[in-house]
């Protein structure tokens, strides 16, 4: 039988209001399991065919509210000392299959309605598919960043779905950038990439990579922030300027820091600025956990690391805004 989203979204309400009701730091792992079966039964065939257009935009709220309620749970868990490893690791299962509903009716409503335009770019102003956090409804992408927001997203090419399923988990996300604004109030983000190592641009040139999809994460102390902001854009700067650029470290080793993945440059910047007191990712990937021959013949030697997709795990990061390109989400 065929059911509709919004039937079988009826059906799950129910249950899943029930597991909020008593989620806890104690139950974290249980419940959090219990949400992501939860989700994963809804299978795309049950429901695209009959998805009601006019539905859409709801069901995407609803989603969306219920995603940064279980952040924001996170962050209690974490505030109260009640955050472990591995309550973090069961919800982040959780947040990847409520993003991979919302993805396929993003897809659908893209499908059934092609007068709408979908910029290519969170950054394009307006943008009615840039979703805000509750706490920052009146974000502009273009002029309220701050030194220290990191921008985590995902590229279109072959490497970028490689990194993006690198680890414990297959994740949305293969880029993690952290954006610098100097004095005359000019942005730019501070990258490293596989085929240059790290570098500062302008962030209109990033803007011009056309990721799929963009998040926006603001640190809990944004001095903290702003300070590995302006020390990572000044090293890196300098680095470009004088020695060429600093090297891709291939191995994600993020034990040391002559060369520097996209996430290890942000780990490596918060970490020199707070004397190794602030530690990014709370939660480190186990990198070798799956897919262990071809993470071998690709040259990653690290046991642990941080794959971009960690930060949504890190309970010290508010999440800001999420976007995504739904025209060229399959591809």
């Amino acid at each position: 039988m065929i059911w509709s989203f919004v039937a079988i979204a009826n059906d799950i309400r129910v249950p899943i209001k029930e597991v909020m009701a008593t989620f806890s730091g104690e139950t974290c792992i249980e419940d959090s399991n219990k949400i992501t079966s939860l989700f994963s039964q809804l299978k795309v065939d049950d429901f695209k065919s009959e998805l009601i257009v006019h539905n859409h935009a709801s069901i995407l709220r609803e989603l969306w509210d219920f995603k940064i309620h279980l952040h924001e749970k996170m962050r209690e868990f974490f505030a109260r000392g009640e955050l472990t490893t591995e309550c973090g690791r069961a919800m982040r299962s959780s947040f990847k299959y409520i993003r991979e509903i919302e993805d396929v009716i993003e897809e659908d409503y893209s499908r059934k309605n092609k007068d709408v335009v979908f910029p290519n770019s969170a950054f394009i102003i307006p943008n009615q598919h840039v979703r805000l956090s509750p706490k920052f409804q009146n974000f502009n992408m273009l002029k309220d960043l701050q030194s220290g927001d990191l921008i985590l997203s995902r590229g279109n090419a072959y490497t970028s779905a490689a990194i993006a399923n690198l680890g414990e988990f297959d994740t949305q996300f293969s880029h993690l950038s952290i954006v610098y604004k100097d004095e005359q109030g000019k942005y730019w983000t501070v990258e490293s990439h596989i085929e240059v190592g790290s570098f500062v641009r302008e962030i209109e040139d990033h803007i011009k990579d056309s990721n799929f999809r963009t998040m926006v994460f603001r640190f809990d102390d944004p001095l903290l922030a702003k300070t590995a902001a302006t020390f990572a854009f000044q090293k890196v700067k300098e680095a470009s300027e004088t020695k060429g650029n600093i090297p891709y470290d291939f191995g994600f080793d993020m034990d040391e820091s002559k060369t520097l993945f996209c996430s290890e440059l942000i780990s490596w910047a918060f970490g020199e600025v707070s004397n190794q007191e602030v530690l990014i990712p709370m939660v480190r990937n186990r990198i070798q956990l799956r897919k262990s021959s071809f993470v071998k013949d690709i040259g990653i030697t690290a046991q642990e690391s941080f794959v971009p997709a960690d930060l949504e795990i890190d309970p010290r990061f508010k999440i800001i805004a999420e976007w995504r390109d739904a025209n060229r989400i399959n591809d």
